[in-house]
């Protein structure tokens, strides 16, 4: 993937990911040489135990996390924000009321964000 957007001189792409897509997504950041400079994970867990092994600078962030969500306990959502975090991201964490499906709040957080960051 690196290697075709490296080829046809495409910008890394904003990238978005519900529940194992946004596991998908950190994954990438965790391991090094994720394909995307932003994401935008939607109730996302950590992939792996340890802080990410490779430097994440410039990425930015934002994960949408569910205040009410089972399957990815809140305090999980703010223990990878921080990982990332010290491996360099950029990052903004969003609490919404809701479990694990997306729900409308979702929507407007993302809304939110790139706004900000657009500028």
């Amino acid at each position: 993937m690196r290697r075709f957007i490296s080829k046809d001189a495409v910008q890394p792409p904003l990238v978005l990911g519900l529940s194992n897509g946004a596991n998908i997504l950190m994954a990438c950041l965790y391991r090094g040489n994720a394909p995307f400079d932003a994401a935008i994970p939607l109730r996302p867990a950590i992939p792996f135990e340890d802080v990410p092994s490779a430097r994440t600078d410039g990425a930015a962030v934002l994960i949408v996390a569910g205040s009410l969500d089972e399957t990815v306990r809140p305090d999980e959502s703010l223990k990878l924000a921080a990982h990332l975090a010290l491996a360099g991201a950029d990052v903004s964490l969003e609490m919404v009321e809701a479990g694990h499906r997306p729900v409308r709040a979702d929507e407007e957080a993302i809304r939110e964000w790139l706004l900000r960051r657009a500028g």
